[in-house]
C-alpha cells in the first residue's frame, strides 16, 4: 500500500472517532435514529475512493467526484454537520486538522454534555493541538 493510502486511510479513522464521539453525546448527531447505527467515512472496496455512509438513509454520499467535492446528495444532518463532514473530508486528504470551536458549538443545544465532549475531543489527532501518537 502506497504511503499516501495508508495516511489518508489512517486520517480517515481519526475522522470516524470524532464522529462516534459526536454520536454518543448530547443529541447523538451522526445516529440513525434508532439509536445503532453511526454514519461514518468509509473506503469503497472497489474503487478505493473514500466515501460516506449516511446511517438514516443507509445512503452512500460520494464526498468527491474526479478531484471536486460534490453536492452531497442524500445527506440528511443538516447543513452544519454537512460543513463538518467536509472539513473532515479535507483533513483526510490533506492532513488540515480541525479547530476545537466546531465541536458542540453553542447551536448544537448540547449544554454540559458540551463540556464532556469537548473534552475527549481535545485528545484526538484530527483537532489542532492535539498531542500526537
Amino acid at each position: 500500500m502506497k504511503p499516501e493510502k495508508a495516511m489518508r486511510i489512517h486520517r480517515m479513522m481519526n475522522a470516524n472517532k470524532l464522529i462516534c464521539l459526536i454520536a454518543t453525546h448530547g443529541r447523538r448527531f451522526f445516529c440513525d435514529g434508532k439509536g445503532g447505527e453511526i454514519s461514518l467515512f468509509e473506503m469503497n472496496s472497489k474503487t478505493g475512493k473514500i466515501q460516506f455512509r449516511n446511517a438514516w438513509s443507509g445512503k452512500v454520499i460520494y464526498i468527491y467526484e474526479n478531484g471536486v467535492a460534490r453536492g452531497f446528495s442524500g445527506f440528511h444532518h443538516g447543513g452544519t454537520l454537512r460543513d463538518l463532514v467536509r472539513m473532515m473530508r479535507d483533513y483526510i486528504f490533506s492532513g488540515k486538522k480541525l479547530s476545537i470551536e466546531w465541536i458542540a458549538p453553542k447551536h448544537w443545544g448540547y449544554g454540559i454534555a458540551s463540556d464532556e465532549l469537548i473534552s475527549k475531543c481535545r485528545d484526538l489527532e484530527i483537532i489542532e493541538n492535539a498531542p500526537q501518537v
